[in-house]
């Protein structure tokens, strides 16, 4: 299933903050290095973000595009350097971030309904006893109405199509209300009609200030969908606003190094 993290009213990782969405809630990456045993997956990356963008991360395969989205979650390990969120080190998940895997990391076969899965947005913050009240009832309908997906909540996830599954994993973690939403490779195989629907959602979060930041391939597609975007080749080979990422010259140098 989809791996998120809990969001409370005052989080581990930043006592003092609220968690109203903020256009100002920056994400700060310092020198992130990982290994997978012997080899080396990133190497000395860093950057700044927040609240408020969309970011690509474009690279070709093997790039280190899935282990940066993971790291920045908390989900594997670094050998060197810091994650910062709100001005705090993450340390591990933070409860305001969500991660979406990529589709064939998910077990289809899990027997749950659409409103089940994002109920599991809203079960760590109840407790071992508490119940379901009238506010997380309302914050579900809420996120599958923002889905599209309030008449296909009894439906099992299995029966979904692909752009149905997209928008019910976003929609758990809207409901998990979660400020930085990383999504792994989430167009792959959806066709024009879920991919501009997908494309719709993505700018509709940004604009009520989350932050995402989405491996991506479509290079036609990138500027449309993010403002901001990343060349990713083990370091960053490029970072900042779109237009002035994607160059014939800076893709040439990423792709033919």
């Amino acid at each position: 299933m989809i791996l998120t993290n809990k969001q409370s009213t005052v989080s581990e990782d930043c006592p003092s903050c609220d968690h109203s969405h903020h256009h100002k809630h920056a994400l700060h990456v310092e020198s992130i290095s990982v290994r997978y045993h012997k080899n080396l997956a990133l190497e000395d990356v860093s950057f700044d973000t927040q609240c408020g963008h969309a970011v690509a991360l474009l690279g070709p395969n093997g790039a280190g595009k899935s282990t940066l989205l993971k790291t920045i979650a908390g989900l594997i390990p670094r050998s060197a350097g810091i994650v910062r969120w709100r001005n705090q080190p993450v340390k591990k998940w933070s409860r305001e971030f969500a991660y979406l895997p990529q589709s064939e990391e998910v077990n289809w076969d899990f027997p749950i309904t659409v409103r089940g899965m994002v109920e599991m947005g809203r079960y760590p913050q109840l407790g071992a006893f508490k119940k379901f009240s009238s506010h997380d009832e309302e914050v579900v309908d809420h996120a599958l109405e923002l889905m599209h997906m309030a008449e296909l909540g009894h439906r099992q996830i299995n029966e979904l199509s692909g752009g149905q599954k997209q928008r019910a994993f976003l929609a758990r973690a809207i409901a998990q209300e979660a400020h930085v939403m990383l999504l792994d490779e989430p167009f792959t195989g959806l066709d024009r009609e879920h991919s501009a629907q997908l494309q719709q959602v993505i700018r509709q979060l940004t604009k009520d200030g989350r932050l995402i930041i989405a491996s991506h391939h479509d290079l036609n597609t990138a500027e449309d969908i993010f403002d901001q975007a990343m060349l990713l080749k083990r370091n960053i080979h490029a970072f900042g606003a779109t237009k002035d990422v994607l160059t014939n010259s800076q893709l040439d140098a990423l792709y033919k190094s």
